[in-house]
């Protein structure tokens, strides 16, 4: 049965349509800005399961939709369009296809493909693919695949039966002594034989195109890639030309797919290797061929989430040490060296998304490694590579030292900055401009930790020179140039100029929180809502952090202004970071705007500061739903004593029969809290949670004396 967010959106769609509006018009009228279009199409086509209250009134006052649709919406009755004969999963499709351009659209039509195939495609697709954008792209390639399957119909090879009439031939001039005419019939035979074997080639490519088109549209990679390595077994008979030709063939679907953002073309290039990895005639070549596979399955994993991902990511360190063992340090010194430093960017990948000691094992791994790197990429020989090998090596101890705590986290933290510091001797601004930017902001990045654990003096000293190095790479990433860089260095500068603001006092904490602000805000520009979603809400809830600390310095006016703003930034990220689609962004985000929410709540009167408050308890609520004490024990703690400190304000000033039971529920949460921090490590916070209980008990006895 479909969710209420598919219905609503079906709702929309329904009333937009009969008021002759355009996504856009809608975004911009109902929701203030016509850059949400794409919310009112994921709401349309049920991506949007728990669509926000003030999403749902805006669109319901602007439309006119009566509310009892709206209720309707909410119960288990079936949809108008499932009432007709039609799935709501077939109407969600023919919403997505109807996105593919005109253009493609019409010649498809006119190439004989009827929509019901097109629907099958997008089906297939969908059930591959969950990024909107990514899907889209899937289909419009799977569409052009099934026009050129259309267009090979009238091209069909005809090759004919010709050998035995031929020697039937032969013999008869044969038996007439007629020898002469018999050779000119068998030259002739062999001529037309020779002729009829490159037709029967050509004819045999034919058909392997047209299958390895067909398992591009069953989304088949593997067969796809036999497709592939087939037709080269026919074009090069050679071995040392097949192989070859067959890499060539790689790394052609492997730069489409990682040019173009195609999984299925990645998943074929990593096949089609394992194929040329089996088919290998020498060490060599096995080795070769085992790099390419590792390198197409690692940026797949790269660009994939959850277990798949990690699974091939393990799957590249695999194949990287398999070829490792042809590519001995000995033997081939230059290509060993290599293979280790792509190796090791496999294993910080794989670090830096696992947890706990597996984690620290997997970018220790990946220091050793950059390391073994070195012996072969010295600074003499090899400058670039040695300077590049720094560079990456820096990433992996900054990895390291955000993971540890104590000296051992901070000594890998200045083993990084140390690090970049040797690629810059090399990476100089006048011959390596972007590559001297990239160092600067690697640096930025390990001063920053440095800066946030030191604190005093030092950690100010530390942040400052952050921001310098961030200073330095924009002289390079500028804006017209490198938009992408540009906004990613000024996201960072950014938050470290948020960390010296949280540092610094007075009026020189507030200037460097402004500045925070100003940098996010400059970053957004790059970082849009429909162009980098995830970047835009990422950039939204940095944002707001950097808002609640500025909320948390001023007085009056200023403070509430500030918190309201932190809590909008909060919801604008809360479009992207759903529940469904990014929970730990999701939860994340929840807890942080409950902070600002109780934070605006304490500060303001009557019926409007209650109300911040039970929605501070709310978000809290949501936050532990992901949050969970067997998943995220400290978050959960955390989570639990923010909202224990709402719960406190509204008994407060609540009082009676209601204030004691906002009190209660308050002294249960710093009681579960404090299942958490009463252990190793985390006395600071069970301290502050015993004193924040025994005010809330404090508060329940002086109401239960008053009534």
């Amino acid at each position: 049965m479909p969710h209420f967010g598919a219905r609503f959106g079906r709702l929309v769609l329904k009333y937009r349509e009969a008021q002759g509006l355009g996504p856009e018009e809608l975004a911009n009228e109902a929701l203030g800005d016509g850059a949400k279009r794409s919310r009112i199409w994921e709401l349309e086509n049920g991506k949007v399961k728990r669509p926000q209250a003030k999403t749902i009134s805006a669109l319901q006052v602007y439309l006119n939709i009566p509310q009892d649709e709206v209720d309707a919406c909410r119960q288990d009755a079936p949809s108008t369009v499932e009432a007709q004969g039609k799935s709501a999963d077939d109407a969600v499709l023919e919403r997505f296809v109807s996105h593919l351009s005109k253009e493609l659209a019409e010649t498809a039509r006119k190439a004989g493909i009827r929509e019901a195939a097109i629907l099958t495609l997008a089906r297939r697709v969908s059930a591959d693919v969950d990024d909107v954008d990514q899907a889209l792209r899937e289909l419009e390639r799977a569409v052009g695949i099934a026009i050129d399957v259309q267009a090979e119909k009238g091209h069909a090879s005809n090759i004919d039966r010709f050998v035995d009439d031929v020697i039937e031939r032969m013999a008869e001039l044969s038996a007439e002594g007629r020898d002469d005419e018999a050779s000119v019939a068998a030259d002739e035979a062999f001529a037309d034989w020779q002729e009829r074997q490159e037709r029967e080639k050509l004819a045999a490519e034919k058909l392997l195109d047209q299958a390895l088109r067909t398992d591009l549209l069953r989304r088949d990679a593997k067969k796809a890639a036999k497709r592939l390595f087939d037709k080269a077994q026919i074009a090069f008979p050679d071995q040392a030309e097949r192989f070859d030709q067959l890499r060539i063939i790689q790394e052609e679907w492997y730069a489409r797919g990682r040019d173009q953002a195609l999984l299925l073309d990645l998943q074929v290039s990593a096949d089609l290797a394992a194929l040329v990895e089996q088919a290998a005639a020498s060490p060599e070549q096995k080795a070769a061929a085992l790099n390419d596979q590792a390198i197409a399955v690692f940026t797949l994993g790269e660009r994939t989430g959850g277990e798949q991902g990690m699974a091939w990511l393990k799957q590249a360190v695999d194949a990287y040490d398999a070829a490792l063992e042809i590519r001995t340090r000995d033997t081939m010194p230059a290509d060993w060296a290599t293979t280790q430093m792509n190796r090791a960017v496999a294993l910080r990948n794989i670090g830096e998304r696992m947890g706990g000691e597996q984690g620290m094992a997997r970018l220790k791994q990946a220091v050793d490694a950059y390391d073994a790197a070195l012996e072969i990429h010295t600074r003499d020989t090899m400058p670039a590579e040695w300077a590049m090998t720094h560079m990456n090596r820096a990433g992996a101890l900054l990895s390291l030292g955000e993971r540890a705590g104590g000296e051992q986290g901070m000594a890998w933290l200045r083993q990084a900055v140390e690090t970049c510091d040797a690629a810059l001797e090399v990476r100089t601004r006048d011959t390596m401009p972007a590559d001297w930017a990239m160092t600067q902001m690697n640096r930025a990045g390990a001063l920053f930790r440095l800066g946030e654990r030191a604190g005093g003096e030092q950690g100010v000293a530390w942040l400052k020179e952050a921001v310098d190095a961030c200073d330095a790479a924009l002289e390079i990433s500028t804006r017209d140039t490198m938009p992408a860089q540009w906004a990613m260095t000024q996201m960072n500068r950014a938050v470290v100029l948020e960390a010296l603001g949280e540092h610094a006092g007075g009026q020189q904490g507030i200037a460097w929180l402004k500045q925070a602000v100003e940098a996010y805000d400059v970053a957004l520009e790059i970082y849009t809502r429909d162009t980098m979603p995830t970047q835009w809400a990422m950039t939204q809830m940095n944002r707001a952090g950097a808002l609640f600390r500025l909320g948390e310095r001023a007085d009056g006016e200023q403070k509430m202004a500030w918190l309201r703003e932190a809590v909008d930034a909060f919801d604008s990220a809360l479009d992207i970071f759903t529940r469904d689609t990014m929970p730990a962004q999701w939860a994340m985000t929840q807890a942080n705007r409950a902070v600002a929410l109780r934070n605006l709540g304490e500060r303001a009167g009557g019926e409007q500061g209650m109300t911040w408050l039970k929605q501070a308890v709310g978000a809290c609520d949501a936050a532990q739903e992901i949050l969970t004490r067997d998943t995220m024990p400290a978050q959960w703690a955390m989570t639990q004593m923010n909202r224990a400190s709402a719960l406190v304000r509204l008994g407060e000033r609540d009082g009676g029969e209601q204030g004691m039971t906002w009190l209660k529920q308050a002294i249960v949460a710093y009681d579960a809290a404090l299942d958490i921090f009463d252990n190793p490590g985390m006395e600071h916070y069970a301290e502050a949670a015993r004193s924040n209980r025994t005010i809330a008990v404090a508060a329940l006895e002086r109401l239960k004396g008053e009534s």
